[in-house]
C-alpha cells in the first residue's frame, strides 16, 4: 500500500485558479464588452452616415442653386453680382478653375469689386 505522502507525489494537486463560476463569469464581461463596442461602433456609423447624407443634399442644392445662376448669367452677361454669386458658388463646390474664370468676368465688369478680390486671394490660396 502508498503512503499517504508517496500518493500525493505520484498525483497532482486539483486546484483551479479560475473556476466554472469564474469562467463563465469572465466569457459574459469579455462577450458583454464586444457586444457594446459593436453597438458604440453602429452608433457612429449611422451618425457619419447622417452627415454624409447632409453634406450630399446640401451639395445637390448647390448645384441647383448654381444651375439658375448661370441662367440669369446668360441673360444678363454685364450683371457683375450674377458672375459673382456663379465665382463663390464654383468656389464652394470646389471647382476652382470655373470659379477663376467668373471672378475673372466680374472683375472685367468692374474691376473696383472688393469682394471680388477677396474671393480671389481665397482661390489662390487654396492652390
Amino acid at each position: 500500500m502508498i503512503s499517504l505522502t508517496a500518493s500525493k507525489a505520484l498525483f497532482p494537486k486539483i486546484y483551479r485558479f479560475i473556476t466554472e463560476q469564474g469562467k463563465i463569469l469572465i466569457i459574459s464581461f469579455s462577450s458583454g464588452t464586444v457586444i457594446l463596442g459593436i453597438v458604440l461602433q453602429g452608433i457612429k456609423l449611422h451618425d457619419n452616415l447622417q452627415k454624409i447624407e447632409t453634406v450630399k443634399k446640401h451639395k445637390v442644392a448647390l448645384i441647383h442653386e448654381l444651375t439658375y445662376w448661370q441662367n440669369i448669367a446668360r441673360q444678363y452677361p454685364n450683371y457683375r453680382d450674377v458672375y459673382f454669386r456663379v465665382a463663390n458658388l464654383q468656389y464652394q463646390l470646389g471647382e476652382r478653375a470655373e470659379a477663376k474664370k467668373s471672378l475673372d468676368h466680374v472683375l472685367a465688369i468692374d474691376p473696383n469689386f472688393e469682394a471680388a478680390s477677396v474671393l480671389g486671394a481665397a482661390i489662390e490660396a487654396r492652390r
